[in-house]
């Protein structure tokens, strides 16, 4: 009666956050942190979790190697599996997210719904263990496992830092995994050789899937240019649009600039983040009556540096001129160049 009632009131939590917080499940792997260049990393990452967790569970709770690999890899599918339910959830019938993927608040709560849902399947496989040891082991191994996707999603972005990171789980996860396996029991001579061999096989196809998925994702860095200039071209909309309402609410263009509030601020951080030169309130050029601004963008045009630029008289286009900042955009003139 007791077990049920416990089964009760984790389905409970568990569906009380599906209802209110439905992103918050989705905090190992269905999230989307990793996978933003290969799928397969995705797998990569799930080994790491899987082995560090098994390995922390082995270490703090009585029981044998066996079920704290098998409790490790129960926990994190479980965890996966509803992140992936609320994941369709919040894309398929949730038209607002209830809070930003971005948001501090955010992964804190991640990582406590985390230490939640996988002390409460410990504790059917560890019943004989102290509630607090159970929910303080859960603790160390999200604690691990988001340092390591934290380490993980840096190497990730850059594609080959990623593929560092597998080379090193990849053979860690088969060694361990084979060594908490094998525990307690004997293992010949034979059986040694046999398991070597077969662990650098199974880690040489990994390496030639990852090889392969990173030598695929080389020219893709044409689709990362492509998505931050498109984004670099948004902001310049809306400072358009911006500059029309600072010239009604303070009867000129003169202040014009990243200075001017928040939004501008937001805005003019957002195009420095994404064009390969600096966008502050120097690319702005400024009179009463006229404005001019400009940004470096990251795709070539022609083998030259490529600029979009806005001003006053309602251009806004492309532009390989050589000439902005210097005669054009500057001293008298507050037009852009001919533009695309």
């Amino acid at each position: 009666m007791e077990k049920l009632k416990q089964l009760y009131l984790s389905v409970l939590l568990i569906g009380t956050f599906l209802i209110f917080l439905p992103q918050l499940c989705s905090a190992d792997m269905a999230a989307g942190f990793l996978m933003y260049n290969l799928p397969i990393f995705g797998l990569v990452a799930f080994m790491g979790i899987w082995i560090i967790e098994a390995l922390t569970i082995k270490d703090r709770l009585e029981g044998t190697p066996q079920r704290a690999l098998f409790a490790a890899l129960v926990v994190n599918l479980v965890t996966t599996l509803l992140g992936a339910l609320t994941l369709f959830v919040r894309k398929n019938f949730l038209p607002e997210n209830i809070l930003s993927y971005e948001s501090f608040v955010l992964l804190v709560l991640f990582f406590l719904l985390s230490i939640l849902i996988e002390a409460l399947i410990l504790r059917f496989y560890y019943r004989k263990e102290d509630g607090r040891k159970v929910t303080t082991t859960s603790f160390f191994m999200n604690l691990k496992s988001y340092l390591f996707l934290t380490v993980f999603l840096i190497g990730d972005l850059t594609t080959i830092g990623g593929a560092i990171i597998s080379a090193i789980i990849i053979p860690y996860f088969f060694l361990n995994t084979f060594k908490l396996l094998s525990a307690g029991r004997e293992t010949s001579g034979l059986k040694k050789r046999i398991v070597i061999p077969l662990i650098i096989i199974l880690s040489v196809v990994l390496y030639g899937v990852i090889f392969v998925g990173v030598v695929k994702k080389m020219p893709d860095q044409s689709i990362r240019k492509k998505t931050k200039d498109a984004r670099i071209i948004e902001a310049m909309s809306q400072i358009r649009t911006k500059a029309e309402l600072i010239k009604i609410e303070e009867g000129n263009y003169t202040l014009l600039d990243c200075d001017y509030d928040s939004e501008m601020q937001t805005l003019c951080t957002d195009i420095d983040i994404n064009s390969p030169g600096s966008f502050t309130s120097k690319n702005f050029h400024t009179s009463q009556t006229n404005y001019c601004v400009y940004v470096l963008l990251n795709q070539k045009y022609d083998g030259k540096d490529d600029y979009y630029c806005i001003d006053s008289t309602g251009v806004a286009g492309r532009t390989t001129s050589a000439n902005l900042g210097i005669t054009e955009c500057a001293g008298n003139n507050y037009s852009c160049p001919s533009v695309r």
